[in-house]
């Protein structure tokens, strides 16, 4: 959580929503006041995201199937 503030410093700011979505996870964490609040986590991540959007460009045929 600290990196979260740390990340909202960096970006000139105090307040604001910390968004990451990695491979597998993702999560938000609220920053209000130099706080951090109730974390949001979630088990789908962008690997997840990807796959989805791939089939469903194929089932379009947006993009040729491999």
């Amino acid at each position: 959580s600290n990196g979260a503030v740390y990340a909202l410093y960096c970006s000139g700011r105090t307040e604001g929503l910390v968004v990451n979505i990695g491979d597998t996870t993702s999560y938000a964490l609220p920053v209000l006041n130099n706080l951090t609040t109730k974390i949001f986590v979630t088990n789908r991540g962008g690997r997840m995201v990807s796959k989805y959007l791939v089939n469903k460009c194929m089932k379009l045929q947006m993009v040729p199937s491999a």
